[in-house]
């Protein structure tokens, strides 16, 4: 009967997910997944070697296009998993004492209303790794309820540690459930405890410390020797003390549990060293294997994690780990652990009850409420479920710093499947104890669960259909195809937004080499293309990546698996000039160099994109002649904008600057985009596709960034309006057509379009401070009209001079401010604190010699003012007048005395010239 519930789900789950699969690739990580799992490839980090493996492995079924292929493999492990959901519900209940044909119908409504859930549901249909996440944790689920109605089953812990390592070669969420097992231990064998804690241990200490000995890291790595000597010092005295192990064979099975679990990493160095077409991270080396599986591109890396766990117990954690510094001054402060879990569960309770209807609560509820009557090793098992619920649901999100808004849950739904496995074990266990309690005719108990199972199975479905349903959404294709079919041969294409760097990816390395039966468009084939993205373009890793690729220094296809694998076909013949580390170096060191002259240039050290951008126009200088380049931005790379042309979905970057977009030209990107807009939106499945209307609004955004710097607002409005229509909830849209239409004072105008994408999505962050600051706005033109009314009509006022030019310079409105600042100057020349905003008010926006200027006339005022000698000194060193700044530095000393002596070695502006002797001989001077 479990089999027949387990398998009644599994079939119907598969069904809809065949029947709703992607057709081809899809937006975000699709194309490069979909690009990884058919050439043989390594993902981003962690590397997902399992899901990569099993893709492949299902890719070379005969079915027809790769792509779809690998979207299938999603929906099977899903429905797999669903499957073991129902076998365990059904099974459990029965172990509750519920009647077999009320437990069988019961499972079966509720693993289908988990696999019509949207975190489930939606992850089935395409390119992602969260279904065999899931299948994993079922497994590791379905080991330990086995062990738990069986105490005796001691190699149960082994099993748990191979589907926990298992789970760890596919994603790093597995983590969130490690206690589980200690749990099971602790309600169920506690004669077990200690001993499977050491074996336990034993495992954790020698993978960390393998973990360590790869990572280049000091801390980790005396963290991890010292975490094993403790763990030795345990085992020894163990040994010493109880002199024996009495279950040392589970703990051999245990060792070995971790080894075959974790083996699929070993995949990952030699995918790399065959040079596929996805090689993210360059794994074939240590260094790039740890940056990979470490996931040290991201914030919290797994080293940082355990070094705040195991790390602080073992006394090796840096103090900075542990406190790290505050944000800077006007900054806000993170939220503490404790909002965002109280945020976060407000979210989440919201989506469980929109997923599966209110009543799923009260079931929730009532297996909680039965608890008391039930044997102790069913209570132990709800207690494992709800503690996995907890952790899955609730404390992972919370430590991961998740957001609450509609943005945040969009990112963060698809991590939330296997929480809902958990909810579905426990509220389906709640529904059929109640059940079998108020309804004591069996027949009368069938039909209520009936009912019951196709409410909450039935409404999934509905609720979730149109935005999980893939069924012939072909926009990842039309996005990669419209966007390369009609690109110059042997053009270079920069990707930067997810979709913009991996479709493109996918539709050149891979739909181009399927078969032309197995293609949408048999004449697709862009394999003469180069594309990289512009995202990591100083990245080491990526820079070995792509100069293997298309550089000189590929490497030759050696031997007949190479061969076989395609690697001799997979690239362009003919080799780009690219950077290596040595030139990226010296980009950066030129930057660096190039601010200290001149303190309006870009600091690279300010936000990891300056650095790309100037890698990018490197290569985009040494390669101009030979090719055609073209730009889908993720950020604005403004050292092409000069050279910027609109071009269909992208933007081409020309070889020669081109000074006058002419209107023919404008006129043909806002019609090619008027009639695109119009396609899309004449497919109802747009609409329901949140991914789809964000990656195209994405584009449309990047013509109206071109616009707008270039002066051209009436054109950059129109291409930001077209943003708004393919997606109203567009933050980057909204905030760069915000400072378009504060220019043009048309504040009420901006609020009734924030307004509405406020209502769409009101926990969000962006959308609620754009909304403030033109309240702000609209507030401010009154009172502007106001303090001018009286400046105009009344007798000069100091006050009103100074209230009014902070309202001009709070709204940037330099046109007025400046001849206000000339008169008020004129006005009261000896007034000591309107000079100090007049010169304040030059050196904010960054307008030196004019600060300079009006600094000299209010040294003259007041010429023994420690602070006005301290900003004319920092004025001099923006300017680079080595000379009058020493000497106003000397004489900022002279009158502030040693207080001004620290300032001044505080002083971030300073920490260029930390090394000039002149200023060490000022800073020894004050100690």
């Amino acid at each position: 009967m479990d089999w027949i519930a387990a398998g009644l789900s599994w079939l119907v789950a598969q069904c809809v997910y065949f029947f709703t699969a992607q057709p081809n690739v899809g937006l975000l990580d699709s194309g490069e997944f979909l690009t990884a799992a058919i050439h043989v490839g390594v993902p981003h980090p962690t590397g997902y070697p399992l899901w990569t493996i099993g893709a492949h492995i299902f890719k070379l079924f005969p079915f027809g296009n790769g792509a779809w292929e690998v979207n299938l493999f999603s929906g099977f492990c899903t429905a797999l998993s669903v499957g073991i959901v129902g076998l365990i519900l059904c099974n459990s209940m029965r172990w509750a004492g519920i009647r077999d044909r009320l437990a069988e119908i019961l499972a079966v409504g509720w693993a289908l209303a988990l696999a019509f859930s949207i975190s489930m549901w939606s992850q089935a249909v395409i390119a992602e790794v969260y279904g065999l996440h899931v299948l994993v944790v079922m497994f590791y689920i379905w080991v330990l309820y086995r062990w738990v109605r069986e105490p005796a089953w001691t190699n149960g812990l082994a099993w748990a540690v191979f589907f926990f390592a298992l789970g760890m070669s596919n994603h790093h969420l597995m983590i969130a459930l490690a206690p589980l097992p200690v749990v099971v231990m602790l309600l169920a064998r506690r004669d077990l405890l200690a001993e499977g804690l050491l074996y336990l241990c034993i495992a954790a200490a020698l993978v960390y410390w393998g973990f360590g000995s790869i990572s280049g890291e000091s801390a980790t790595w005396h963290s991890s020797v010292r975490f094993l000597w403790c763990v030795g010092v345990a085992l020894v005295l163990w040994v010493v003390v109880k002199r024996k192990l009495s279950h040392w064979r589970l703990g051999l099975w245990v060792l070995l549990a971790v080894i075959l679990g974790l083996s699929p990493y070993s995949y990952m160095p030699l995918a790399s060293e065959t040079n596929p077409p996805m090689n993210w991270g360059f794994t074939s080396t240590k260094e790039g294997f740890f940056y990979s599986v470490n996931r040290s591109q991201y914030s919290g890396k797994l080293s940082d994690q355990l070094l705040k766990t195991v790390g602080r117990a073992m006394g090796a954690a840096p103090q900075e780990l542990l406190n790290p510094p505050p944000p800077p001054p006007g900054s806000p402060l993170p939220a503490s652990f404790r909002e965002t879990l109280g945020k976060f569960s407000k979210l989440y309770w919201r989506k469980i009850v929109a997923n599966f209807t209110p009543l799923s609560i009260f079931a929730l509820l009532a297996s909680v409420g039965f608890l008391g009557g039930l044997p102790r090793l069913i209570r132990t098992w709800i207690q494992v479920m709800a503690l996995g619920f907890l952790l899955a649901g609730f404390l992972q999100p919370a430590f991961d710093q998740a957001g609450a808004d509609e943005a945040a849950w969009l990112l963060y739904m698809p991590y939330l499947g296997f929480s809902y496995a958990f909810f579905v074990l426990l509220a389906g266990l709640g529904s059929g104890l109640a059940i079998q309690r108020w309804a004591k005719k069996p027949s009368l108990a069938a039909v209520t669960a009936i009912v019951l199972g196709g409410i909450v199975s039935a409404f999934c479905f509905r609720q979730n259909l149109t935005f999980c349903s893939q069924r012939d959404h072909w926009f990842g294709w039309m996005y990669g195809r419209d966007m390369l079919a009609d690109l110059p041969k042997d053009s270079f294409v920069f990707g930067g937004t997810d979709p913009g760097r991996f479709v493109p990816t996918y539709m050149i390395l891979s739909e181009s080499f399927e078969d032309n039966k197995n293609k949408r468009d048999p004449n697709f084939d862009r394999r003469d293309l180069y594309i990289i993205t512009q995202n990591a373009l100083a990245d080491a890793f990526y820079n070995q990546y792509i100069r293997n690729h298309y550089s000189t220094e590929r490497p030759d296809p050696r031997g007949w698996v190479y061969r076989w694998l395609g690697r001799d076909k997979h690239f362009p013949k003919a080799p780009l000039i690219l950077p290596r580390q040595e030139d990226i170096l010296a980009i950066y060191q030129a930057a660096i160099e190039k601010k200290q002259r001149d303190a309006s240039a870009v600091d690279p050290n300010s936000d990891p994109t300056v650095l790309n951008s100037l890698v990018g126009e490197w290569i985009w200088q040494r390669n101009k002649d030979q090719r055609a380049f073209f730009v889908e931005e993720s950020f604005p790379m403004e050292w092409s904008y000069p050279n910027a042309v609109p071009h269909g979905l992208c933007y081409e970057i020309k070889k020669d600057p081109v000074r006058v977009l002419s209107p023919e030209l404008v006129q043909g990107d806002m019609d090619y985009w008027r009639e695109y807009i119009d396609h899309l939106k004449k497919d109802p499945r747009f609409e329901d596709d949140i991914d789809a209307q964000r990656s195209f609004s994405k584009l449309r955004n990047t013509g109206g960034n071109i616009y707008k710097w270039r002066k051209m607002d009436q054109a950059a409005e129109q291409a930001y309006r077209q943003s708004l229509e393919l997606w109203p909830g567009n933050t980057e849209t909204l905030n760069n057509f915000s400072d378009l239409l504060f220019k043009q004072k048309r504040a009420p105008e901006l609020r009734d379009i924030l307004e509405k994408a406020s209502k769409a999505d009101p926990n969000n962050g962006l959308l609620a401070m754009l909304l403030t600051n033109c309240e702000r706005r609209i507030a401010l033109a009154t009172e502007i009209q106001s303090l001018e009314s009286q400046w105009s009509s009344g007798p000069k006022d100091v006050k009103v001079f100074q209230e009014l030019l902070g309202k001009y310079s709070e709204d940037g409105n330099l046109g007025k401010a400046d001849p206000l600042v000339a008169q008020g100057a004129a006005l009261f020349p000896t007034n000591v604190d309107v000079m100090r905003d007049v010169v304040n008010y030059f050196a904010i926006q960054n307008r030196v010699p004019v600060a300079i200027e009006y600094g000299k006339k209010l040294e003259k005022i007041v010429p023994e003012d420690a602070e006005v000698k301290f900003g004319m000194a920092k004025f001099y060193m923006a300017t680079g007048n080595r000379a009058e700044f020493y000497k106003f530095l000397k004489e900022a000393i002279r009158f502030g005395g040693l207080p001004m002596r620290e300032k001044i070695a505080m002083e971030p502006i300073f920490q260029q010239i930390q090394a000039d002797p002149d200023f060490q001989k000022l800073i020894r001077v004050s100690q």
